[in-house]
């Protein structure tokens, strides 16, 4: 995701260490802030979108782009080779 953000900050026109430091500082905030409170993940990012603005665009945009799915099936996959992996060195 880091690269991917990176990458298009550049593309974008930003200089690639500014596409760079913007795209860890928005993961690290996000992080430090869901650390920090209590709040469910969903009650987080509706207070942090404003209505009609670039983060509520970008949100949506991910949602309808499948990113939910796309993540679920990367756990699964990550999962999946857990396993395979748990029973190749079961073996040995």
């Amino acid at each position: 995701m880091f690269e991917a953000m990176e990458e298009a900050g550049a593309r974008l026109g930003l200089p690639a260490d500014t596409a760079r430091r913007l795209a860890m500082q928005t993961a690290f905030g996000a992080a430090k802030m869901a650390m920090a409170s209590d709040k469910s993940p969903a009650e987080l990012k509706r207070n942090v979108m404003s209505p009609g603005g670039t983060t509520e665009r970008a949100i949506e945009h991910l949602e309808q782009a499948g990113l939910r799915t796309t993540l679920a099936e990367a756990m699964d996959a990550c999962a999946a080779r857990a396993r395979e992996m748990a029973d190749e060195l079961g073996k040995n």
